[in-house]
């Protein structure tokens, strides 16, 4: 976040609507990498943990990342987990 932050801070010509498109691209890539990962690792899910709610934790993660580099939220999912 910080780099992507950065790069928009000394370049601000770069920051277009289609390189945006290309980080959220990305992003949700990453989300949907992560959402196949739970789901191989948790296939019946552990006392608390599925990967369902997995699921919720990384779209809510992804779209604080989203915000945090001024891109709105692709998701809208709560965090499931308040202790992380």
């Amino acid at each position: 976040i910080d780099l992507i932050n950065g790069i928009k801070a000394e370049n601000p010509e770069i920051w277009s609507p289609d390189f945006q498109s290309e980080i959220i691209e990305m992003i949700h890539e990453a989300v949907k990498l992560e959402i196949a990962y739970a789901k191989d690792c948790l296939p019946s899910g552990i006392v608390g943990l599925n990967a369902l709610l997995f699921t919720d934790y990384v779209q809510h993660i992804a779209d604080r990342r989203f915000e945090r580099i001024g891109i709105l939220k692709q998701f809208g999912s709560l965090n499931p987990f308040p202790w992380m």
